[in-house]
């Protein structure tokens, strides 16, 4: 991956933090599905067996609900990316502080394994996706997309300043956009607590039904675009960014 260049006073310090703080969390957890989600095997086996039904396109599994503390009565802002990409995130944190859109004791690292329904026809990166075939039943199959993720969570001070730090994630974090940094995905995963969504509204945010469900201190998490899954689920409003939306009514499934 290619290293940008340092553009702005102060960044390269604010460069070398957050790519340690990147590196950290690369080497405790790694990047592989199956090592990250070996202790939770039980919540793997009921995300495993909604994706084949299927009921969901995708979950995400939590070791902790602060990794991504979508159910939280506070103003946060989650953004995803591989783990592995460590540039990545040290290039565009300290871009986002250097022109102090952030700052550090604004934000915190967390990370999440997920799985996710796959269409053959698309592009794959080996160094950080693993395929699994799932088995759908009358001699079907379907590919599944493993990955483990870093995921930033911004506190935005007020609804103005959560819009800018969405609107520069969706102009610098978007494969699609041409001053994107590299190791940007095509539709970046942006996410947001409920008490967000007017702030938003002028992003194009989409509200979602999430449905969780706990295991001591790990977290299941499936998005729908309405469907609530009935107890012992727990079920709560979040926003998305609309392609992520969209992509949840992909493969068949129903709102």
């Amino acid at each position: 991956m290619e290293i940008r260049k340092h553009e702005l006073p102060g960044q390269e310090e604010a460069y070398n933090y957050y790519l340690r703080h990147s590196k950290n969390l690369l080497r405790r957890y790694g990047k592989r599905f199956d090592e990250f989600t070996s202790e939770q095997k039980e919540l793997v086996q009921i995300g495993d067996l909604l994706l084949k039904r299927p009921s969901a396109t995708g979950y995400n599994l939590l070791l902790t609900e602060n990794d991504m503390h979508l159910y939280s009565n506070e103003a946060l802002i989650f953004y995803s990316n591989y783990v592995s990409r460590t540039q990545h995130f040290a290039t565009l944190l300290s871009e986002m502080e250097s022109r102090k859109i952030i700052s550090r004791s604004k934000i915190s690292f967390g990370v999440k394994a997920s799985k996710a329904l796959f269409k053959r026809n698309w592009k794959i990166d080996h160094n950080d996706e693993q395929l699994e075939v799932l088995g759908m039943g009358k001699g079907q199959n379907m590919l599944a997309d493993k990955t483990v993720e870093t995921v930033i969570t911004f506190a935005p001070n007020t609804g103005d300043h959560a819009l800018e730090i969405v609107d520069f994630l969706k102009e610098k974090a978007s494969l699609r956009q041409p001053n994107h940094i590299p190791g940007s995905w095509e539709i970046p995963d942006i996410r947001a607590t409920f008490c967000l969504k007017n702030a938003l509204e002028m992003a194009n945010f989409e509200e979602v039904c999430v449905n969780m469900l706990s295991d001591h201190q790990a977290r299941l998490v499936i998005m729908r675009k309405e469907t609530s899954f009935t107890a012992p689920w727990i079920n709560f409003p979040a926003e998305v960014n609309m392609e992520l939306a969209k992509f949840l009514t992909n493969f068949g499934i129903k709102p």
